[in-house]
């Protein structure tokens, strides 16, 4: 599914970026959308989710008519991943049976 992914720590973006979210067991892998070359990102196993929140003003690129953004607590940090309003539900269930 279409994702825009950021997080305040290493090994992520820190800026939204567009990007594909394979929802796979064992863990969620994130892609980039425009980069061929690049190696997928796997999230973290342990991510906990804190809220769930309409994207605001300097998301300018994620349509908040179409997306949520999820926002998800890590060991490492903070991990935002605005997805599809529809997906919202499958990417909540996926990373609490993760």
């Amino acid at each position: 599914m279409s994702c825009f992914l950021r997080a305040d720590f290493d090994g992520y973006p820190r800026r939204s970026r567009q990007g594909l979210l394979w929802l796979q067991r064992p863990a969620a892998t994130w892609r980039p959308f425009w980069s061929v070359r690049r190696r997928g990102l796997q999230l973290p196993n342990d991510a906990t989710v804190m809220d769930v929140r309409e994207p605001d003003p300097a998301e300018w690129n994620v349509k908040s008519d179409l997306f949520r953004v999820i926002i998800a607590r890590t060991p490492g940090g903070v991990l935002e991943m605005a997805v599809p309003t529809v997906d919202v539900p499958l990417v909540k269930a996926f990373l609490a049976g993760s």
